[in-house]
């Protein structure tokens, strides 16, 4: 008995080991015939190793020699399959892996390969289980989208030390990095793998590869745990980060290369960048950049689009011009209401660099067209809208854009006339942020009611830096809010609490010849925004030279710092500082180390582009160089305040809480005594005696107002004697009397009630001109007088039943050429 029990231990003891022990089969491409699969005599293809019959006890190894196996579309024995009956079973591996010592030298080999009514596969695992690839060479798949390893609703799959090699969608070198043709998207994925688990790789390699659009590994979802580690890249081709669009390029055959560029940059704009091979569209992980070649660019209908696709991934899509290059954007062919050149809305991460927009025009005849029936045609050069930021719009030029393609209306809007050349409105309550507007040149812009470079809306963080603007038909420079259109506006959501710009900065720009035809236009305006710094800008010839306000009612604004500015020669006041509106305020706010100078100019051609609606005829027309407005808690400190006239200052409707301290008056009669400051006492908006102040001389304007105790005045402190003018301005001037020229002429008395003299002595018999005119510019008297040798004289009698209301006018006498101007006080 027990040798017996002893042999039949050992005899299942003996299967047992046999059943764990791996069957091995062998694979050499050198061997004379199909063999069978054993060392001596190996099958000379992987397909028998694949197929061949089963054992489910064991695991199996297929060892391959070294060399060149290739798969032929055309020998479906050279083709690679492992299914559900090919791969392993219950945790027994099916492993094909090369001899020992031939480690990166058996090659499997797709150029054979092509695309035909499916894309080519050179390994497909499907349905399988437990299936090893180690240490196999996948190349030369080419010319074509495909697969190297196509693993579906496979499980427990291991890929180790295996390299991918030559894997080009194309073998044209210049197109590698630009896989989209045609509307086509090529790729090779190295290894797709779509509803599998347990797939892992390891120290696997990708080497001298286009994938194109593909990926070492596509992960095409529908899988659990799958994982690489220790992956290796080398000498591959990623896609492209610099596109190209030209006049000559083709939207068809085009693949946006440098050798075959699109035709259009809507084109650039729908593929650049972008893998279209997923289910939802992707953009690549890097900056995307296209650049314009040379040429005139047309968009057509609605203009150019860029949505919320784009900065998803944190990376910069620019369009620019292409280096040394004019790339015009020309808007003749857009066709449709509201169109513009550019659009942004939600988008991230753009740069606008380097373009010239040009020659957009609203239509006319689209009033009535949807959408918005009965509302005019807008349209603008570059508008960004919506949840958009980080935005660079830098070095472009904007010009020759109009509100009206009718030039002989084009002085002549109305309130619903607009054109904005380039704007950022934001209009949800996310608001737009970090926005770059720098060193572009905004020019021959016909606006209508808008304005060349406009902040609105909800946007948060801005700066608008080293800009030339200049030549438009309107305000250069806008951050405004509190606008109710913008809240009303069907298509936006911002609500009011949002509706405003702030956090930002309007710094180093040059602003000049901005006039508008129908109102006063400031080459830099804060019209209802906050905590804006307006800082080191020249701001010249505009209507006026800086405006911080707030129009709209019921509203306030502030929290400005506006410092450290040039502004001159403009056609008003250099300053306008507060709200006109009668509801609403500017307040904590500063105005300091600015230089506002020589306002009020005489220019015949500003003043023919204002459509003569303001400026100034004759120097006697001349007023304050600063106006203030509502206002409180605010300063105006350490600022150069020089006119051309003696009227400095002007204080209108209410304000309170003003600091005025350390700042520099200078007047043209260079006499502290005869410098005006006026202030409106009834707040009406303007200046008439009795009910209002003018304060004649800059110790009587401080004592009554509290302001500028620490100012001067011609060098003259308040409380300091004296009016630091010339040897004959320094003597003590009768109220009654005001001498100009040597005492020539004399005007008196001023203030006049009744009957106004003017006593001339001339040397010569000739002819003068006398005018009296309102702060306005408006002429109400005039009179033409031959004058003897010697002494002269001329009344108005009864000035006030001549209609002079009590307030300052400006009476001119022009002898020899030569005009003098008076200003007179009428009570």
């Amino acid at each position: 008995m027990k040798p017996l029990i002893f042999t039949f231990l050992f005899s299942l003891l003996s299967a047992g080991a046999m059943a764990q022990t791996p069957v091995s089969y062998y694979v050499d491409v050198a061997a004379a015939g199909p063999g069978d699969g054993t060392a001596a005599n190996p099958w000379n293809k992987i397909f028998y190793a694949i197929n061949r019959a089963r054992d489910t006890t064991r695991e199996a190894i297929v060892y391959i020699k070294g060399g060149i196996y290739r798969i032929d579309s055309t020998d479906y024995t050279s083709q690679l399959y492992i299914g559900p009956d090919n791969g392993g079973v219950s945790g027994k591996y099916l492993t094909l892996k090369t001899y020992p010592g031939d480690e990166g030298k058996v090659i499997i080999d797709g150029g054979k390969l092509a695309t035909t009514a499916f894309y080519p596969n050179m390994l497909i695992i499907a349905s399988a289980k437990y299936v090893k690839l180690q240490n196999l060479v996948f190349r030369g798949l080419k010319n074509t989208a495909g697969y190297v390893l196509n693993i579906q609703n496979a499980a427990n799959i291991q890929v180790n030390n295996c390299v991918f090699d030559t894997l080009k969608w194309t073998t044209v070198a210049a197109e590698a990095g630009y896989p989209t043709v045609n509307n086509t998207s090529y790729f090779i994925h190295a290894a797709y793998v779509q509803n599998s688990s347990q797939v892992s790789f390891t120290a696997d390699t990708l080497k001298n590869s286009a994938l194109g659009w593909g990926e070492l590994i596509r992960d095409a979802g529908g899988n659990t745990s799958l994982t690489s580690t220790g992956l290796v890249l080398s000498g591959n081709t990623a896609i492209a980060s610099a596109y190209y669009v030209a006049t000559s390029g083709n939207d068809t055959t085009g693949s946006g290369s440098f050798g075959k560029p699109w035709r259009t940059i809507k084109k650039a704009i729908e593929l650049a960048g972008i893998n279209y091979t997923y289910p939802t569209a992707r953009l690549v992980n890097s900056d995307v950049t296209v650049n314009l070649r040379g040429g005139t660019h047309k968009p057509t209908g609605a203009g150019l689009f860029i949505g919320s696709n784009r900065g998803t991934n944190g990376k910069w899509f620019t369009i620019r011009n292409y280096p040394g290059e004019n790339a015009i954007v020309d808007g003749s062919n857009l066709n449709v209401k509201f169109a513009s050149l550019l659009a942004i809305s939600d988008a991230r991460y753009i740069r606008i660099e380097g373009l010239k927009l040009t020659k957009v025009t609203s239509d006319s005849v689209l009033q009535y067209a949807s959408p918005s029936p009965g509302v005019k045609d807008t349209r603008f050069g570059i508008i960004v809208s919506g949840k958009s930021s980080n935005i660079i719009i830098r070095k472009n030029s904007i010009y020759d854009m109009a509100w009206t393609r009718t030039t002989s209306r084009q002085k002549t809007p109305s309130a619903s006339d607009n054109l904005n050349p380039l704007v950022i409105l934001g209009t949800t309550d996310t608001a737009i942020r970090n926005v770059i507007i720098d060193s572009n040149e905004v020019y021959n812009n016909i606006t209508g009611y808008a304005e060349a470079v406009t902040v609105n809306g909800n946007v948060d963080s801005f700066a608008i830096t080293n800009n030339l603007v200049h030549d438009n038909a309107n305000i250069g420079i806008v951050a405004a809010g509190h606008y109710h259109w913008v809240e009303d506006d069907p298509g936006f959501s911002v609500t009011a609490p949002f509706n405003y710009s702030r956090n930002g900065f309007i710094r180093s720009n040059d602003v000049f010849r901005n006039i508008s035809p129908v109102a006063v236009s400031a080459g830099i305006y804060l019209d209802g925004s906050s905590n804006v710094l307006v800082e080191d800008n020249e701001s010249y010839k505009n209507g006026t030279g800086i405006s911080i306000g707030n129009e709209q009612s019921n509203s306030v604004s502030g929290n400005h710092l506006v410092q450290s500015n040039e502004v001159h020669d403009n056609l008003s006041a250099g300053l306008f500082y507060g709200s006109t509106n009668s509801t609403s305020w500017v307040e904590n706010c500063t105005v300091k180390d600015n230089t506002i100078r020589n306002n009020y100019i005489l220019d015949s051609a500003l003043r023919a582009r204002a459509n003569n609606m303001y400026g100034i005829t004759n120097a006697s027309q001349r007023y304050t160089e600063a106006n203030i407005y509502r206002l409180r808690n605010s300063v105006f400190e350490q600022n150069t305040i020089e006119s051309l006239s003696d009227i400095v200052l002007g204080l209108y409707l209410t304000h309170n809480n003003l600091t005025f301290r350390y700042n520099n008056y200078y007047v043209i009669s260079e006499s502290a005594c005869q410098a005006l400051f006026v202030e409106d006492k009834n707040n009406d908006g303007s200046i008439a005696l009795p009910t209002d102040s003018i304060y004649a001389g800059f110790q009587r304007y401080a004592s009554a107002t509290g302001l500028d105790h620490t100012s001067e005045t011609e060098g003259i402190g308040y409380g300091e004697p004296g009016c630091n003018g010339s040897a004959a301005r320094g003597l003590a001037i009768p109220e009654t009397m005001v001498p100009v020229a040597a005492n020539k002429t004399t005007v008196y008395p001023n203030p006049v009630k009744q009957d106004l003299v003017v006593n001339l002595s001339s040397s010569t018999a000739e002819r003068v001109t006398i005018t009296l005119n309102d702060v306005n510019g408006r002429r109400l008297f005039i009179r033409q007088q031959q004058l003897v040798v010697g002494q002269n004289q001329f009344r108005i009698d009864n000035v006030k039943a001549n209609g002079l209301k009590p307030g300052i006018y400006f009476l001119s006498v022009l002898k020899a050429g030569k005009p003098e101007t008076f200003k007179v006080a009428v009570e």
